[in-house]
Parts: C-alpha cells; sequence; structure tokens
C-alpha cells in the first residue's frame, strides 16, 4: 500500500512590491519546503516536479553514519499576487507529496487549480544515497546529478543535463539543450537541439546518440571489440587507437568481435571520436 507524506511549508514571507515606470504590478510570496523521507526499502525513486532546476547530489549508502538512506530536500514556491496576504496564501497552497508503494517511489507536486499558473518551483540541492535508481523529470531547468552509482533517467522538456556517475545506466532526453555526461555505464542519449558531450569512465560500454542539431563528442573507454557507426552531414574525426579517419555522410567500423556497439547520429553537426 502507498503511504502518503507531505512535506511542510515554512515560513511564508511577503516581498517587496514589483513596479514598473511607478505602476505596482504585486508583492512577492513564498513558502519554504524542507522535508527528509526514508528510503529503506525504496530501490527506485522517481522525482516528477514543475517546471525547476534538479540538482541531486548522491552520497556513499556504504557509509551510513554520513549516509543514512533518506532522501532529504529544501526549496520554495513563489507567487506573486495584487496583496501581501494574497501572494503569500498562493505561495502555500502546493505541496510536495511523497509516496511510496514496495520498492518505488516517487516525489511529486500537487498545485490546486486555482493557483495553477501563478506559482513557481524553486528546488535547491536534493541529497540521496548512490545506490537507488533515479527517474527526474521537469518541464523546464537544468538538470546535474552527481555521484549515483545506481541507473538514471532523465526526461526534461528544455535544460542542460549535466551528470557524473550512473554507472548502472543512463537514459536522458531533453528537447532542447546540452548534454554533458561522464559515466561507466551504457547509455542512450537523445536531445531535440543541442551538443552532446560523452567521456566513457569505466570499461567499454554500449553508447547510443542523437542530436536533431548539435555537435557530438565522445572519448570511448577503449575500441576492442568496436562496432561503430555514424551519421552526420557534418565532419566526421575519429582518432583511435584502430581508427585513423576524417570523413563525412556515414562511417560504419567493426573491429574484433563488435560486441560494444556504439551508435552517433546528428544529421546537422560534426562528430568527434577519441579514444581515452
Amino acid at each position: 500500500m502507498a503511504t502518503r507524506r507531505w512535506s511542510r511549508g515554512l515560513a511564508l514571507v511577503g516581498l517587496v512590491s514589483v513596479s514598473v515606470a511607478g505602476c505596482v504590478l504585486g508583492f512577492r510570496g513564498e513558502a519554504l519546503v524542507e522535508a527528509e523521507h526514508d528510503l529503506g526499502q525504496t530501490e527506485e525513486l522517481r522525482i516528477a516536479l514543475p517546471d525547476t532546476p534538479l540538482t541531486v547530489v548522491a552520497c556513499a549508502a556504504d557509509v551510513p553514519e554520513t549516509c543514512p538512506p533518506v532522501l532529504s530536500y529544501t526549496g520554495r514556491w513563489a507567487s506573486v499576487g495584487g496583496t501581501r496576504a494574497e501572494a503569500r496564501d498562493a505561495a502555500a497552497r502546493p505541496t510536495l507529496w511523497f509516496e511510496r508503494d514496495g520498492g518505488f517511489a516517487t516525489l511529486r507536486a500537487e498545485v490546486p487549480l486555482e493557483v495553477d499558473g501563478e506559482v513557481d518551483l524553486w528546488m535547491d540541492e536534493i541529497r540521496l544515497p548512490d545506490d537507488r535508481d533515479l527517474d527526474l523529470r521537469t518541464g523546464l531547468g537544468d538538470v546535474d546529478v552527481r555521484g549515483t552509482e545506481a541507473s538514471v533517467v532523465v526526461d526534461v522538456g528544455v535544460g542542460d543535463v549535466r551528470i557524473r556517475g550512473g554507472e548502472g545506466g543512463l537514459g536522458v532526453r531533453t528537447g532542447l539543450g546540452d548534454v554533458d555526461v561522464e559515466t561507466a555505464g551504457h547509455a542512450e542519449l537523445t536531445t531535440g537541439d543541442g551538443d552532446v558531450v560523452v567521456v566513457q569512465t569505466g570499461s567499454p560500454r554500449d553508447l547510443r546518440v542523437r542530436t536533431e542539431d548539435g555537435r557530438i563528442e565522445v572519448t570511448l573507454a577503449s575500441d576492442a571489440d568496436l562496432d561503430l557507426e555514424i551519421r552526420t552531414t557534418g565532419r566526421i574525426s575519429v582518432r583511435t587507437s584502430s581508427i585513423t579517419t576524417v570523413t563525412t555522410d556515414r562511417l560504419l567500423r567493426r573491429i574484433g568481435n563488435g560486441s560494444v556497439h556504439v551508435v552517433l547520429d546528428s544529421p546537422g553537426g560534426d562528430v568527434d571520436v577519441r579514444e581515452r
């Protein structure tokens, strides 16, 4: 059975008025959010929030004295109203809900219809142990994930994505934004418009990258047993132990058993491949 907990709004503050050419547009109100949730039995966590930047920092789960099995975060809801009271009350209406069902947990927002479109969420740093699978979703906002050893999935409408970790595997989709990844895991990365930079930090792993309009830069762990496919109308440059070439359009190379699949697709940008 799912459990539901809400993160408490703390101080509600009426701030200075906003004005243009001497006309008062409204007053700003904020509701602070701070909470901790038990992740003791949780294997996978989904964080699905309205437009907001997301910064996730994972600690070492095998050191429980400094990394307890909890999800912790702070943030604030902000609103602008015609009076201080209206702004304060609107900011206090939304809540963040934590729900757990077996080994799966979700952190999500509930925004009442009467203040929908009138409030903004700003999350500060989110912390959790590094051995929980992570699924991050937001509409607008940069995403930064550091230290996660488990799998990481990111789905953002507009925003840059930066990941350091994700040894359990990465899946990234952003409609508009750059993707910057350093990982020892396999990865599938997609952006509608943006550059993609990937560094494989462990042993060779499968990699698929697509950007509709942007540059791709990949540093492979090794080109041994590599099945490489590159498609682009731009320039293709490959410099590894077994491949040295500069070309365009399409490149297919198979080395050894070809057990590691790397597919790079950029219809409108250059593709550069190097070996670590």
